[in-house]
């Protein structure tokens, strides 16, 4: 299969391979967490390996099997510390102490609860697993609630209020005199924030999981951004709302939060008799508005939730059936507990207002603390659920997650993503790919009018299709059969060796671009498989003979060559994919540094890996986990007291060098670049890159090379600061050009000056430098569409970024900008070939004078 692409080796003309020593070996070993399977043999053959566990088994690297008694010592003994608090709520009222105890012993519960998770999560990296972080989140917020309550308490214990009086009203009236007006509503602001956030939290997990099971390609990553925004700006909304409507206060429960509307004096809480009347239908409309009504609509949805996920996932293939009933029970535990939960908080509160307690809190005080112990104990649920879902081991001493062979402060690379995920991903990526192999054995047949081909894909197992089984099928959907057929055919890409390639698969992942799209490979590296959303997979549809055209018209367009568009319902959603060629899919040489160029330069700079993760060093191609600070595991053996670099992918402020051709290669990779970035911009199309590979080489100086310098550059060899050259003459004839790369800040040595020095003149052993590139024009289904319009305003004018310098622009001035970028990191216009690569980015200050001003977009 032809590589993809535009190549560029710059060591064709080298004598032979021996005189050119690469960075690293050929191919690097695949990484353990990656596995390869054969859809094909566990399909096509009925009966054949019936015992097996299925070809895409060994992808889920998760625990997949149910616990139900996780961490029991722990789980043990926090419940009895539980019970003791509770003990001691219910005991010491009577022995006439008016402190509230319940506060005290359920903030403890909470604290203890909530820093048991914090610990957890912050140092072992495989629990921050989603959806633990949601938890997380939620303890966070039980923990910001009962210190609130705690501070105010103990302000008030600190000017004599610390007890509790005979009435509602004295209690009130200490609380103000303490904390002042001002200070209550502060108080109640931020006890509604906690509050209300910790159960917002709750909702986000049961949104998170609708949305898991909906789609599991869903990026969680920009999800949790989203959820941020929403739990924290609601909860901010409602703290602020609370107090501008001056329904802060002293709260039924004796500490500032919500004005209880039933408070009265004390004639009117009595009946004739004298004794208490009961409060239980006066209704605090405040305190309803403001959280309980969200309470019970966060447990509405929660339930329906639950249920349709059960629905969805309780049928598919049998291969992750363990792992989806693990996670819908891991989330059924935790919606259990919370509405156990306030179950029993609100089968308190009952009573409490029957009682009437809210303004004779002196009658039953066991039970006046008992509701405060379970308002403030909300964090121990946390717990369990936290430690049921989770396991942990103990080696050596050490807390440790599930891998024995961690040490202690080292980070792991752990997957993330929500467990529910990647079951689905599974088989979504089973379904895929036996619709693809098919789709394209029925190519022939097909009729050569059909735009589509609607293939019934069986579960694994069943070998026939019948009235009864039909309705058990996956649709799998395949557009534009006969336009994708040509354009494999053109490039020679037969149909055998198409379904080969994708017989087996590899390197299942979320994608590092800002679209999250779920990919994989093919075993060969040839193909990539790519999610994409739907309105990409209409536009491609629509386009896709022109788009074909325009190929076969030119064979030597840079742009991504797409093999195949189609779709798979599954779950009652629809799955878009393409099947594009891969652009670094030459296995013999390693690329050191890939580029994603666009031509903007706002955010246009690379990101760092999320610490903790396994990586590839840009310099030695040495696996090392990010972040971590032990020495010899970082340490980089090409770097002088340098630890590893990661090699992600870096963009436009990145790109330091111009690319090394001569100058009729770079113009006509120029002109191609053109052509198609013209193409792009006639069809709508912006937000497109140049995706380019570098693979470095180390040539080694030998010591049968003789160096001799061009008599009009020896005298600025060493300290001219302007550019020098040599060449290097070898035995046999042939000549290899050596640029010095050092820039000096010492002046020119005159013209008659003598060489004094020369005893610090040595030879260097190796010279590095790129020996190839690879050249593709990727992302080139974006158009100029009102969400693309929107981003641009909203960065523009909300967050003041600069207009000339963002991707979101028009397609004509991207298409512009985008061809004045090749042309200078091609060197466009500069015919001496010999000229040292200038340093893009030492002007990058000065960009402003420059490339920002010819471009002229606004």
């Amino acid at each position: 299969m032809p590589t993809k692409g535009y190549v560029r080796d710059n060591i064709s003309d080298v004598s032979s391979n021996s005189d050119a020593i690469y960075f690293n070996p050929p191919a690097t070993p695949k990484s353990m967490h990656y596995s390869e399977s054969d859809p094909v043999s566990s399909v096509a053959v009925p009966g054949k390996n019936q015992d097996r566990l299925g070809w895409f088994h060994a992808k889920i690297r998760v625990e997949n099997t149910i616990h139900w008694a996780n961490n029991f010592g722990i789980q043990a003994a926090m419940l009895v510390y539980f019970l003791c608090c509770l003990a001691a709520v219910i005991i010491l009222p009577h022995f006439g102490k008016k402190v509230s105890v319940g506060l005290l012993a359920g903030s403890s519960v909470t604290i203890v609860s909530a820093s048991a998770v914090i610990y957890t999560y912050m140092h072992l990296p495989s629990w921050k697993k989603h959806p633990n972080p949601l938890i997380f989140y939620r303890s966070l917020c039980d923990l910001g609630f009962v210190f609130v309550l705690l501070f105010t308490e103990l302000y008030k214990c600190s000017d004599g209020e610390c007890t509790w009086r005979s009435s509602k009203a004295l209690t009130d009236n200490g609380t103000i005199r303490v904390l002042t007006e001002e200070g209550c509503d502060a108080a109640a602001a931020f006890t509604q924030f906690f509050l209300l956030g910790s159960e917002c939290w709750f909702a986000v997990m049961s949104y998170d999981m609708y949305t898991s099971v909906r789609s599991p390609f869903t990026d969680f990553k920009s999800n949790v951004r989203r959820y941020h925004i929403f739990v924290w700006g609601f909860a901010l909304f409602t703290s602020i709302l609370l107090v501008a409507l001056g329904q802060s206060g002293p709260s039924e429960f004796n500490y500032c939060w919500t004005k209880p509307r039933h408070q009265q004096d004390t004639s009117a809480s009595q009946d004739s008799s004298g004794a208490p009347t009961s409060k239980l239908w006066a209704i605090n409309t405040t305190s309803w508005a403001f959280f309980y009504i969200w309470i019970i609509l966060f447990w509405i949805v929660a339930i329906c939730v639950i249920f349709f996920a059960w629905k969805r996932l309780k049928a598919g293939l049998a291969e992750t059936l363990r792992l989806r009933l693990r996670v819908l029970s891991s989330v059924t535990v935790y919606v259990i507990a919370i509405i156990i939960y306030w179950a029993i908080t609100f089968g308190v509160y009952v009573p409490y207002l029957v009682l009437n307690l809210v303004n004779y809190p002196d009658n039953y005080t066991s039970l006046m603390q008992a509701m405060m112990f379970f308002i403030t104990c909300k964090g121990y649920f946390d717990f369990i659920v936290w430690f049921q879902i989770n396991e942990l081991s103990f080696g050596e001493g050490l807390l440790v997650s599930n891998a024995p062979d961690i040490k202690k402060g080292v980070p792991v690379d752990v997957d993330l993503s929500p467990q529910v995920n990647l079951a689905l991903r599974c088989e979504v990526l089973y379904y895929t790919t036996t619709g693809i192999i098919q789709a394209a054995k029925e190519i022939i047949t097909l009729d050569p009018a059909a735009n589509e081909n609607e293939l019934h894909l069986l579960p694994q197992g069943q070998t026939a299709l019948d009235d009864s089984t039909k309705e058990n099928t996956t649709i799998f959907t395949d557009y534009c059969p006969h336009v994708f057929h040509s354009i494999r055919h053109h490039f020679g890409v037969s149909t055998e060796a198409y379904v080969q390639s994708l017989s087996k698969t590899t390197k299942e992942r979320l994608s590092e671009g800002a679209s999250g799209a779920f990919m994989f490979f093919s075993q060969d590296q040839q193909l990539i498989v790519k999610s994409m959303s739907p309105g990409e997979a209409q536009f491609l549809k629509s386009i896709a003979p022109e788009y074909a055209s325009y190929l076969l018209s030119h064979p030597e367009s840079l742009l991504t060559r797409f093999y195949g568009c189609h779709s798979v319902k599954l779950y009652g959603s629809t799955f878009y994919f393409v099947v594009m060629e891969n652009l670094f899919c030459d296995q013999t040489r390693t690329i050191h540094r890939r580029y994603d160029i666009k031509g903007s330069w706002v955010n246009r700079s690379a990101k760092q890996p999320t610490k903790g993760k396994s990586v590839t060093c840009r310099h030695c191609n040495g696996k090392f986990i990010f972040g971590v600070v032990d020495e010899d595991s970082n340490s980089c053996p090409l770097r002088v007291g340098g630890s590893h670099e990661p090699n992600v992918i870096l963009k436009d402020n990145d790109l330091t060098q111009k690319v090394r051709l001569n100058t009729q290669e770079a113009e006509e990779l120029y002109t191609h670049i053109c052509k198609d970035a013209s193409f792009l911009a006639s069809r709508g199309i912006m937000d497109y890159s140049l995706l380019m590979g570098v693979h470095n080489v180390e040539y080694r100086v030998t010591d049968d090379m003789e160096l001799e310098l061009d008599q009009d550059e020896s005298k600025s060899l060493v300290l001219n600061a302007n550019i020098t050259a040599a060449k290097m003459k070898a035995r046999d004839g042939s000549v290899a050009k050596v640029r010095d790369q050092s820039y000096l800040d010492d002046q020119v040595l005159s013209e008659g000056l003598p060489h004094l020095f020369n005893g610090g003149t040595r030879r260097a052993n190796t010279v590095v430098g790129p020996a190839c590139y690879y050249f593709g024009i990727i992302d080139i289904l974006q158009l100029w569409n009102f969400d693309k319009k929107l981003e641009r305003g909203f960065k523009v004018h909300v967050l003041r970024k600069d207009p000339e310098g963002l991707s979101a622009v028009p397609p004509t001035r991207y298409k512009d900008r985008f061809c004045i970028k090749m042309a200078e990191i091609l060197g466009i216009g500069v015919h001496d070939e010999d000229s040292f690569p200038m340093d893009i980015g030492a002007s990058m200050d000065e960009s402003n004078n420059g490339l920002h001003k010819r471009s002229n977009i606004v």
